[in-house]
């Protein structure tokens, strides 16, 4: 698609697990374990996943990437 719309970037990103916190204690700890088989220990946060957000859209020289935020989960 990059290519195709050429000049205009095209960019995605792919986040892994994120943590979400919920009222439901027993979810919440389901949710959380999840992040002890990913290599950095723990779940991303929203603000991870933002960052990633705003790093495509300022550098002015990337298209046609999908960066991959997820702790290392794809690489383990």
């Amino acid at each position: 698609m990059a290519v195709e719309l050429s000049p205009i970037r095209v960019n995605a990103v792919s986040p892994g697990f994120i943590e979400r916190f919920s009222n439901d204690i027993e979810r919440y700890e389901a949710i959380e374990s999840l992040g002890s088989n990913i290599p950095l220990k723990r779940l991303g946060t929203h603000k991870e996943v933002a960052e990633s957000y705003l790093y495509l859209m300022k550098s002015k020289y990337t298209t046609g990437s999908v960066l991959t935020v997820d702790g290392g989960e794809l690489s383990a």
